[in-house]
């Protein structure tokens, strides 16, 4: 064979070989999220995929009458592919009815309802670069409802 005929066949490898390694690179969270910016306002972070690149921004305690034990953890999460933030309430004590709001520092927030829940999250909100949230949390497992609100963020 001539050197042109080897260097052809090499590239040819090549390129089949870098092709075939596309076919293994995981697709990344962006590809996998069905909604980003403002179209992801009042939808779930867990059914659009936000929720998989989700980070802790903040987090506060729920605690009985403000000083007793810790009931639940309230988190501020935020997700960067998606540019949102959401309210996460996970109990500390077993299924309670949890309630869960994000508040936006412009007046948009959503809340949520879960019955005998051990987490729960809110929807979501657009908070691009100029805006914050807060998230908030209540237990709803005594006559003395108990609710935690983190800073905005």
């Amino acid at each position: 064979m001539s050197g042109h005929s080897r260097a052809g066949i090499r590239s040819i490898l090549l390129s089949v070989a870098i092709g075939a390694a596309w076919l293994i690179i995981p697709v990344d969270n962006a590809l996998a999220v069905s909604c980003s910016g403002s179209t992801c306002n009042g939808k779930s972070p867990e059914t659009t995929g936000c929720a998989a690149s989700g980070v802790t921004l903040r987090y506060i305690y729920i605690r009985r009458d403000g000083a007793g034990p810790n009931l639940a953890k309230v988190e501020l999460r935020s997700s960067t592919v998606c540019k949102t933030r959401w309210s996460r309430v996970t109990s500390l004590i077993g299924p309670v009815d949890i309630s869960t709001e994000i508040d936006r520092n412009d007046g948009l927030f959503y809340a949520d309802w879960d019955p005998n829940a051990t987490s729960a999250y809110s929807p979501m909100v657009y908070v691009g670069t100029t805006k914050t949230a807060a998230a908030c949390g209540i237990t709803e497992n005594d006559p003395n409802h108990q609710i935690a609100c983190t800073n905005y963020q």
